[in-house]
């Protein structure tokens, strides 16, 4: 809700702007203290209230993206043939281990293709047994099918993403053989194509340095001087320019074979 004081009229009265749910109404200073008291719609003379504005509800993806397991012949299952999976341990009502599940819950649909888990421990007793696990939350991680680590306690969502993009982009170079190229995407936040492209680096597990030009003035004429274009998105491969989203190009410089 917006809402600031005008004066109309010659007697100097102050007229009220009050903006909600999109619609933007007038209001004498003694209406509105009615409409903001919670006066009904009878004793306001017919004027309707203005309602405050609703609170989005939360992305239902999110709520939905951790896939539940209820045994280890179940989480055997999830794990096979995958490159990367993440399973949380969690005794539900328990403080940290409410924190763990909706950090994780934050940051889960950016991984559209790493499988994400969760069990119960209250409910699922098979699992944290068969990996030594006395307590929760616990994190585990499984690389190509097999255990690899955990990760004890709750942590913040940032930590949470920044574990499992490391690991991605380790076991993606691991498994190339390839060394890693220095990547540099400039772009700007109304740019579609920028989200494009760095979706698709993403998803070829391609790690990437962003750079909004559009608040870094210095960066894009720095580009313009090197490229000659103030486009974007513009990609710098190791000091090879790709302007736009020519992904022939660029598979071809990151030597990707899609």
């Amino acid at each position: 809700m917006v809402r600031f004081g005008i004066p109309s009229g010659q007697d100097g009265m102050f007229f009220y702007v009050i903006f909600a749910d999109d619609v933007l109404s007038f209001y004498p200073a003694h209406v509105l203290v009615q409409i903001m008291i919670g006066i009904d719609r009878n004793q306001t003379d017919g004027i309707a209230h203005a309602k405050p504005p609703k609170l989005k509800k939360q992305n239902q993806k999110q709520m939905d993206k951790l896939k539940p397991v209820n045994s280890h012949q179940e989480l055997l299952e999830n794990i096979k043939d995958k490159k990367q999976t993440y399973l949380l341990l969690y005794k539900e009502g328990a403080e940290q281990s409410n924190c763990a599940l909706d950090n994780l819950k934050r940051i889960a649909t950016h991984f559209d293709d790493i499988t994400l888990l969760k069990a119960d421990v209250t409910q699922v007793r098979d699992i944290h047994t068969e990996y030594g696990i006395t307590s929760a939350p616990a994190l585990l991680e499984f690389l190509d099918g097999k255990f690899s680590k955990t990760v004890l306690g709750c942590h913040k969502p940032d930590f949470y993403k920044t574990v499992i993009e490391h690991n991605a982009f380790t076991a993606s170079n691991e498994k190339d053989k390839k060394t890693a190229k220095r990547v540099t995407v400039y772009t700007t936040p109304s740019c579609p194509h920028c989200n494009t492209l760095k979706q698709y680096l993403k998803k070829m597990k391609i790690h990437f340095r962003d750079v909004d030009v559009s608040k870094d003035q210095q960066k894009a004429q720095e580009l313009v001087q090197k490229t000659g274009q103030q486009g974007v998105p513009q990609t710098d491969i190791n000091g090879q320019f790709v302007v736009g989203f020519d992904k022939q190009r660029i598979n071809q410089l990151l030597e990707i074979n899609a």
